[in-house]
C-alpha cells in the first residue's frame, strides 16, 4: 500500500479536491480527497490510499492540487506513508508494517 497524507498551502489546508494518480502495471489508480475524508483515529487525517498488490515500487505518483499545481514523484517504495506539503514535496516518509 501507499498512503499519502496531504497538506495544502496555496490550496486549502486539508487538500480537499486534491487528486492523486498512480500508474501501476498498466493500470491507472485515481484517488481524491473529498470533504469529510477523515481517519477513524485522528478525525482529521486526510490521505490518499492506494492498494498496490504485489508491486514493491510505485513508478509514478502524480498529485493535482486544487490550486492547479501538479507535482510528480517517481519510484516510491510500497508499504510507505508519505506526508507531502503542496509546493514543498515530501516532508516525511515512514514505512508501514513490520
Amino acid at each position: 500500500a501507499l498512503q499519502v497524507e496531504l497538506e495544502g498551502t496555496e490550496s486549502n489546508r486539508d487538500a480537499v479536491g486534491a487528486v492523486g494518480i498512480v500508474e501501476l502495471g498498466g493500470r491507472v489508480l485515481r484517488e481524491e480527497i473529498v470533504s469529510g475524508s477523515t481517519s477513524a483515529h485522528s478525525g482529521r487525517w486526510k490521505a490518499l490510499h492506494f492498494g498496490l498488490g504485489h508491486h514493491e515500487v510505485v513508478p509514478r505518483l502524480e498529485l493535482r492540487w486544487p490550486s492547479g499545481l501538479v507535482e510528480v514523484y517517481d519510484d516510491l517504495p510500497a508499504n510507505t506513508r508519505l506526508t507531502i506539503v503542496e509546493g514543498e514535496g515530501i516532508v516525511h516518509e515512514r514505512r508501514l508494517g513490520p
